[in-house]
């Protein structure tokens, strides 16, 4: 096993389980914070618990889904670094999200366009 097959197994069988679950507890304390928020109409302190659970969680899931973000503008723009798809958000079922034949999730790369040429002036 080489080095980048042996970063491949780490980040397969690591940190793309590790990304799920975290982003599933972030999703569960919004929702907990909803619920909280719901419950307590009489309670004035546990309503302003519920209000910073939901801008917690909100603020938790906003920060992941600009990093994912983030990682594919920067592996779109330097197409050479290894990889020719953006990167998907990780399943729960280690499979692609989109179904058979679909084209959600996935853009051309900058090497599917051709070459680019200046465009001519008539």
């Amino acid at each position: 096993m080489d080095f980048a097959q042996l970063l491949t197994a780490i980040s397969t069988g690591i940190f793309e389980p590790l990304t799920v679950l975290i982003v599933s507890l972030a999703l569960l304390y919004f929702l907990l914070g909803v619920l909280k928020y719901i419950q307590s109409v009489d309670n004035e302190e546990k309503r302003k618990e519920g209000a910073t659970m939901i801008t917690y969680g909100l603020v938790a899931l906003f920060v992941m889904g600009a990093v994912w973000g983030l990682v594919n503008v920067i592996q779109s723009t330097f197409p050479d670094l290894d990889s020719d798809t953006p990167i998907k958000p990780p399943s729960l079922t280690g499979s692609s999200n989109a179904p058979a034949g679909s084209s959600f999730g996935s853009s051309p790369s900058p090497t599917d366009l051709g070459p680019w040429t200046w465009p001519t002036v008539v």
